[in-house]
């Protein structure tokens, strides 16, 4: 499961096989574990870090933004706070 600080609690998941079904599987990502698929009414979508209005296509890489209902309530009424760390969409 992966949940970055911002957001306090997971927020995806990526299920890895069995041993028993494929028992090389951790052999195979190197370095890296893909973050995996949304949970329950959160979307995952990776930004172009020198332009935070485009979305990053398969295999560039970028910066993680969580797009879920309740990751907000902290930053209630900050308006500079929310202008740094939020998109409009």
């Amino acid at each position: 499961m992966y949940g970055s600080t911002e957001t306090q609690r997971a927020v995806s998941y990526y299920q890895i096989p069995s041993r028993t079904k494929d028992p090389n599987y951790m052999d195979k990502p190197k370095d890296t574990i893909p973050a995996g698929k949304g949970m329950g009414n959160v979307q995952l979508l990776v930004v172009d870090r020198g332009d935070r209005t485009k979305l990053c296509k398969i295999g560039e890489l970028g910066e993680t933004y969580v797009r879920a209902a309740g990751l907000a309530e902290g930053y209630k009424g900050d308006q500079a706070l929310n202008d740094q760390k939020f998109l409009m969409n």
